[in-house]
């Protein structure tokens, strides 16, 4: 990576940056086996840890702080305020400025930061939004750091928060990719321009032709919300225009020889008339004995599910255990800062090749709930992961990656 031979003068300052002071904390205590010291910088949001250690076979220091998501915000400049001197079409081609929330203020806990580092390593989250959050602090940072070494912007890559996903990261530094970044920019103002665009619209439509029942209330608009409150008011009205029709169900009682009582069900399911229900059940009543015609045999197999990916968490939260999506997705990004699970957010749906399932399903072995069916299985032989699923080349499939030994362990949100 390097190509200066003038390191030797003096340790290296290393700059760390996360995504949340959690995981900045996560990092320094895992790099620096717990003996790093805080001190706190510029932002009141975000602390810095300081130790000291070797990055790729040199003498540094190590600086570790924090954004806390996002650092700028997209807007239309303030002259586009005045809804009556600017239509509404207007801002599809009116120009976008970035605007910074000035209380964390984290543009100059960055800067102050930059100033006199070496070398920058992101460790922001591995998705698209992480990588337009690197760029962002690079913009800032970058213009204060010295230039001992051509290279100077790193990228780790990372899935979980063990020990091992980070000391792996950290040996394998790669550099941000700019596309994923620009990416996000585009996301972002075509949110921009159409969730304004249209709230200006429909706000200045309906009160103009509904004033009187409306007043001033704002009809804002947003690129996804709005198609898809589509279908919740769709199938709303599909509910309410139902309209129920009774149905009869026959059902029989038979006693066998052994004194246990056998409830069988008609062949012909439900009678929507009741007169048939009715004379069907004046056929049976009466007679003494039923004889059995025929008996069919059957079994039953169960697919074996993919590995596990966001949509499926979310789908298996609410039908298992009836918890929203947002809880849901709170749950696991907490379980994940924590070091319990692995990255919560991935389409990703097939292991890869090198992926330790043997070692995943052993650290479960120490579970007072499931423990005995992960040695069970152990013993027995793991069968090969599904092969039919989908990399999408973001994340690997969420899997745990520490054993809890107690529900007070994960925080007081587990429950």
């Amino acid at each position: 990576f390097f190509e200066s031979a003038s390191m030797a003068e003096a340790p290296l300052t290393v700059l760390m940056v996360a995504e949340k002071p959690s995981i900045a904390q996560t990092l320094a205590t895992t790099f620096s086996q717990g003996k790093s010291q805080k001190r706190i910088g510029v932002s009141k949001s975000s602390g810095v840890h300081e130790y000291m250690g070797t990055f790729m076979g040199h003498p540094a220091k190590f600086k570790v702080t924090s954004t806390v998501g996002h650092m700028f915000s997209l807007d239309f400049g303030t002259e586009y305020n005045d809804w009556n001197k600017h239509k509404p079409k207007d801002l599809f081609r009116a120009p976008v400025v970035h605007c910074e929330d000035p209380r964390p203020r984290m543009s100059e806990h960055m800067a102050n930061e930059g100033k006199g580092s070496d070398i920058l390593v992101l460790w922001l989250d591995c998705d698209r939004e992480g990588e337009n959050i690197c760029y962002e602090v690079m913009s800032v940072a970058m213009p204060y750091m010295t230039d001992r070494f051509p290279t100077k912007v790193f990228r780790a890559k990372f899935s979980s928060l063990s020990a091992i996903d980070l000391e792996h990261a950290m040996a394998n530094l790669g550099y941000p990719n700019q596309a994923e970044a620009r990416s996000v920019d585009a996301r972002q103002e075509i949110d921009l321009r159409v969730g304004v665009t249209f709230t200006r619209f429909q706000t200045q439509y309906f009160r103009t032709n509904f004033g009187q029942q409306l007043g001033k209330v704002m009809m804002s608009y947003g690129p996804c919300q709005t198609p898809t409150l589509w279908f919740c008011v769709k199938r709303h009205d599909e509910i309410q225009a139902f309209v129920p029709k009774p149905f009869w169900e026959l059902k029989a009682a038979v006693a066998l020889d052994g004194g246990e009582t056998l409830t069988l069900d008609s062949t012909s399911d439900e009678f929507w008339d009741k007169s048939q229900a009715e004379q069907a059940l004046r056929r049976l009543q009466g007679v003494p004995t039923a004889t059995v015609l025929e008996r069919k045999d059957w079994q039953s197999a169960y697919e074996r599910p993919c590995a596990l990916n966001t949509v499926e968490l979310l789908k298996m939260a609410s039908t298992r255990l009836g918890i929203g999506p947002a809880d849901a997705m709170h749950y696991a990004e907490q379980l994940y800062l924590k070091g319990f699970t692995s990255y919560p957010r991935t389409e990703t749906n097939t292991y890869p090749e090198n992926f330790d399932l043997k070692g995943t399903v052993q650290l479960l072995a120490g579970s007072e709930d499931f423990g005995a069916h992960a040695k069970q299985l152990v013993a027995n032989g793991l069968t090969a992961p599904r092969e039919d699923g989908v990399d999408a080349g973001d994340h690997p499939p969420i899997t745990p990656v520490k054993l809890t030994a107690s529900v007070s362990q994960c925080g007081g949100e587990a429950g």
